[in-house]
């Protein structure tokens, strides 16, 4: 078995096919490589086909499937219509190594309602962040995507921290919900920056000036920097201006590839300051 990371994503690693090209993706592939390009070990626990998580370079523990949740995305005038082809197997309780569950920062990342609910409860002495877009929809026959709603009870009181972003979101009043059921809750508003609702307060979060090529990946990116910015300092605020920085320079890019290294987003930091 692998020793511990220092960050573990659980999720499905996925097909994405954009204008007719395929690229590997998935909620949990965005989060293993921003830690990795923060300078923290990471590690997935995925369910896939045998040889989709061996592209990633990143230590995964695999659930076999014999298909890979695969995704068509269609993007006009910057908003995305998403289809749903494939769908790997769940993924559970028993499906994460026992050497595993001392991680301590850990990303629940679904894209298609792929983790059982139990599995938020097994990292009592980690510090845990959800990201909520894989719990809020559902798809038809087609595989045509659409928002769904999630009272998340069975999730959130467990956990430390959640991100959704306002697109996901069905109403506000679930928001709310949400708010009061999560220590920290964090609405990220695409280019008008971010809500994070802490300590029975909301804060805006301001965005940074960019220019976006590819927003696929933003929210990931944006939950990862946070997690692994307020597991070094505790300090809510802060982490959420970190992971907005983090963000905005993921989208001037494509893909995986755009995600950026601690030391730009440093960088970035210090000019806004």
């Amino acid at each position: 078995m692998h020793l511990t990371p220092e960050l573990l994503a659980i999720g499905h690693v996925t097909n994405d096919i954009s204008e007719g090209h395929a690229a590997i993706g998935g909620a949990s592939s965005y989060a293993a490589i921003t830690a990795s390009r923060l300078g923290l070990a990471a590690a997935i626990v995925t369910s896939a086909q045998s040889d989709v998580a061996d592209k990633l370079s990143i230590d995964y523990h695999l659930v076999p499937s014999v298909s890979t949740t695969t995704f068509r995305n269609v993007y006009q005038d910057g908003k995305r219509t998403q289809t749903v082809e494939t769908v790997a197997r769940r993924i559970s309780v028993k499906d994460v190594p026992a050497e595993w569950r001392t991680t301590p920062i850990v990303l629940l990342a679904p894209v298609a309602d792929e983790i059982d609910h139990d599995v938020a409860r097994i990292f009592p002495g980690s510090l845990v962040v959800v990201l909520l877009q894989g719990w809020l929809r559902r798809w038809n026959d087609k595989g045509v995507i659409s928002p769904c709603q999630w009272n998340g009870l069975e999730v959130l009181p467990y956990v430390d921290a959640a991100v959704v972003s306002t697109e996901d979101a069905v109403n506000c009043r679930e928001i709310e919900i949400w708010a009061q059921a999560v220590p920290s809750l964090i609405v990220t508003h695409g280019e008008n920056g971010a809500s994070l609702h802490t300590r029975n307060r909301w804060y805006e979060v301001p965005a940074f000036d960019t220019k976006e090529i590819d927003p696929t990946g933003a929210g990931d990116v944006f939950g990862t920097a946070y997690a692994a910015r307020f597991f070094e300092t505790g300090d809510e605020l802060k982490s959420a201006q970190f992971a907005s920085a983090a963000a905005s320079i993921s989208v001037r890019g494509k893909g995986l590839t755009a995600i950026p290294a601690r030391e730009k987003i440093d960088r970035l930091l210090g000019q806004s300051g």
